[in-house]
């Protein structure tokens, strides 16, 4: 593995473990609200080190470079939001855990697929 997809894969990995840690209480609709994050507003705060009251709805193209997430922003958006997303056979998509969305990005990101 390269060492810009090793510092890639580093970042999802601490992201994964901050979003499992059940340090952060999870909200919807902005990075930052009332006290809560929702997933990228957790990757965020990994990515600067420190927890802020972010502004907001996405990441930056560089934070969203630097966790190699740049074509599946609206995907995690819909998985932390719940935005009623159809999935067929009468079933909504609701939003799902913060632990959920570590299981989807470890399963699904491109960095975890690469194994050298």
């Amino acid at each position: 593995m390269n060492e810009a997809k090793q510092v890639i894969r580093e970042n999802v990995e601490a992201w994964c473990e901050a979003l499992e840690s059940g340090e952060y209480e999870q909200t919807q609709d902005a990075l930052y609200k009332d006290g809560g994050y929702c997933c990228l507003g957790v990757a965020r705060c990994v990515l600067t080190g420190h927890r802020g009251r972010w502004f907001g709805l996405s990441l930056t193209p560089a934070e969203q470079d630097a966790l190699g997430i740049r074509d599946a922003m609206s995907h995690l958006m819909n998985l932390n939001d719940g935005w009623g997303k159809w999935i067929g056979d009468g079933v909504w998509q609701h939003r799902l855990s913060f632990d959920q969305i570590a299981e989807i990005i470890r399963r699904e990101h491109p960095v975890f697929r690469d194994e050298p």
